[in-house]
């Protein structure tokens, strides 16, 4: 089962330029530990641009600061979350309503509780993925 929520962010670069940009958030028990952010691309034709973030990384990000290194979540006020992603050179603050965000993330609790993540792990493709030489 798949869960989806579309919103939108505001998206800030290394300049703090913002502009706003829809996405869907989307949550599957195929991949229990994480949260995709699905951004559409400007060619109808292209698949959306994808990011995988922790689902505990967005939870905990929530009421403080969370992430170490490339992924950095915490609050912004009392309303905001903020989502920064860094890269080498530059990086990207993307910030969404806190409300959404939790909403959210309560169903996928509803239909993945925390500690049964495990449980739904296919550990022998994934095993088989990281040992093939196409991945």
């Amino acid at each position: 089962m798949d869960l989806y929520a579309p919103l939108t962010m505001r998206v800030a670069d290394e300049g703090w330029a913002t502009t706003r940009l829809r996405c869907t958030l989307h949550y599957t028990v195929t991949d229990p530990y994480g949260v995709q952010l699905c951004f559409p691309t400007v060619d109808a034709g292209e698949a959306p641009i994808v990011w995988t973030l922790s689902r505990e990384l967005l939870r905990a990000g929530l009421d403080g600061l969370a992430g170490d290194g490339d992924v950095v979540c915490s609050p912004r006020g009392r309303h905001r979350t903020v989502v920064m992603l860094r890269g080498r050179h530059d990086h990207v603050a993307l910030t969404l309503r806190s409300a959404c965000l939790r909403e959210f993330l309560t169903r996928t609790y509803r239909l993945v509780p925390v500690g049964a993540e495990s449980g739904l792990v296919d550990w022998d493709l994934l095993a088989r993925q990281l040992c093939s030489s196409t991945h």
